[in-house]
C-alpha cells in the first residue's frame, strides 16, 4: 500500500445539508432532435416505413445507410447504426483511458502495456475531431490515467509515481507541477484558473486527500483530508465536488469549510466512478450492490434524484446542456438531465473515458478481462466518435 504526505492543510469544519434520501426522476421518455452529422443532399424526403425514407426517389434505411445516415444525404465515413455515424478515430492503442476534446482535436492518455508500469511507456496522444493520423504529443510517462484540458494546455497525473504534469496541446516541453510522491492520484480536473486532484492515501483507512493548484503555479493547497473512495471529482469556477462514503461534498477552491450537499441512503452509497457539474447540479454514478445508479443533487445541496439505474455498475460520464452521457449495460447511453427514458447511442460499446462537444460524443475503449482497471496487454484499445450525440 502507498502512504502519502500532504502539502499545506486548510480544512477543519464540515457543514451538513442533509438530503434525506433519493427520489426518482420524472417518468416517461424524452425526445431529441438530431442535427445532421455530414453534408446535406436532397431536401425532399418522405417516410415510407418506420425505418425507411425516400431520398431522391430511392428508398433507404436512414438507420443503417452510410450515405443517408439519420437523414437524406447525411454522409457517414464509418458505420451507420441507429441513425448515428460511428467513426473509429484511432485503433491499436495500448491502453487508452482518459479523454478530452476541444474544437479541433481529441486527446487521450495511453498507458504502458505492462500491468504494473515501470518503463515510462505511457503517452498523451491526439487526433483531429474529424479523424486522421494520431499524433503522440508526450511520451515517456509512467502511467497516465487522468487528463484535463484548460487554457491551451493538457494536465495529467501518473497513477504510478503520483506526479502531476502539464504540456501544451501542441506538445513540446513537459512541466512537472507536482513532483513524484508516494500517494496515488485517482482523479484530476481543471477549470479556467485552477487544477484539482484526489489522492488515494492508504487503501482502506480513509487517508485520501483533495488537492488544488492555480494554473499559474504555486504551492498545492490541501482542501480535504481523511477521505475515502475518491475515484471521481468535478470542478466549476468556484468549487470542487467529490464523494466520500455516503456523502457528496463540496469545498471552495481556495479552501475553507467543507459542505455536505447530500447524504445518501445505504442503497446508493457505493463508490462513484464518474462525476460532473453544471451551474445547477452535481451528477455522479453510484452503486447499489453490483447494480449501477446515476444521480444528481443541486450544487447548493438538497435531495438526490436518480436519473438512471442499470443492472451493471455505471462508470464514467460526461454532460452537456441537456443530457448526461455514460456507459451502461446497453452500451454508450444518455439520459436527459431532468430525467426520463434512457437512449442507447452505440450498442455493444463500453467507455473507459468519455467526452462530448457540440455535436458528438467521444470515448476511449479497451477490451479484455482487465478493461478499465489495468492496462490491457492482449487486445488493443480504440478511440471513437459518434455523431450526432
Amino acid at each position: 500500500m502507498r502512504s502519502h504526505s500532504t502539502a499545506s492543510a486548510s480544512l477543519v469544519l464540515v457543514l451538513a445539508v442533509h438530503c434525506g434520501g433519493t427520489t426518482s426522476g420524472p417518468a416517461g421518455g424524452s425526445s431529441s432532435s438530431r442535427s445532421s452529422g455530414g453534408s446535406s443532399g436532397s431536401s425532399s424526403a418522405s417516410r415510407s416505413s418506420t425505418s425507411e425514407t425516400v431520398c431522391d426517389g430511392s428508398s433507404v434505411d436512414e438507420q443503417t445507410d452510410p450515405a443517408n445516415c439519420g437523414g437524406c444525404g447525411v454522409k457517414c465515413a464509418g458505420t451507420c447504426a441507429l441513425g448515428r455515424c460511428l467513426v473509429k478515430l484511432a485503433a491499436d492503442q495500448t491502453s487508452p483511458t482518459a479523454i478530452a476534446v476541444d474544437t479541433t482535436s481529441v486527446y487521450w492518455t495511453d498507458a504502458p502495456s505492462v500491468d504494473l508500469p515501470t518503463t515510462g511507456g505511457g503517452a498523451i496522444v491526439k487526433v483531429g475531431v474529424t479523424g486522421g493520423a494520431p499524433t503522440t504529443l508526450v511520451s515517456g510517462q509512467a502511467d497516465p490515467q487522468t487528463l484535463a484540458l484548460a487554457a491551451g494546455s493538457l494536465y495529467w497525473a501518473n497513477f504510478t509515481g503520483g506526479d502531476v504534469a502539464e504540456a501544451s496541446i501542441t506538445g513540446g516541453t513537459v512541466t512537472t507541477l507536482v513532483p513524484e510522491t508516494p500517494f496515488t492520484p485517482l482523479a484530476l480536473v481543471a477549470n479556467a484558473t485552477s487544477l484539482a486532484w484526489t489522492t488515494e492515501g492508504t487503501t482502506g483507512n480513509g487517508a485520501g486527500t483533495v488537492m488544488a493548484l492555480p494554473l499559474a503555479g504555486g504551492t498545492p493547497v490541501t482542501l480535504a483530508i481523511d477521505q475515502r473512495d475518491i475515484v471521481a471529482l468535478a470542478i466549476d469556477p468556484a468549487n470542487v465536488y467529490w464523494k466520500n462514503g455516503p456523502s457528496i461534498l463540496a469545498v471552495a477552491l481556495g479552501g475553507g469549510a467543507i459542505r455536505t450537499l447530500c447524504t445518501l441512503s445505504e442503497a446508493t452509497s457505493g463508490a462513484s466512478f464518474g462525476m460532473a457539474v453544471d451551474a445547477t447540479n452535481v451528477y455522479w454514478t453510484g452503486r447499489n450492490g453490483s447494480a449501477g445508479t446515476l444521480l444528481k443533487v443541486p450544487v447548493g445541496g438538497g435531495t438526490a434524484t436518480t436519473l438512471a439505474s442499470d443492472p451493471d455498475t455505471l462508470s464514467v460520464l460526461a454532460i452537456d446542456a441537456t443530457s448526461v452521457y455514460f456507459t451502461g449495460s446497453g452500451g454508450i447511453e444518455k439520459v436527459a438531465i431532468d430525467g426520463g427514458a434512457t437512449t442507447t447511442l452505440a450498442a455493444g460499446h463500453s467507455a473507459v473515458g468519455i467526452a462530448v462537444d457540440a455535436t458528438s460524443v467521444y470515448w476511449t475503449e479497451q477490451a479484455g478481462e482487465d478493461a478499465g482497471t489495468l492496462p490491457v496487454t492482449s487486445v488493443p484499445g480504440e478511440v471513437y466518435r459518434l455523431t450526432p450525440k
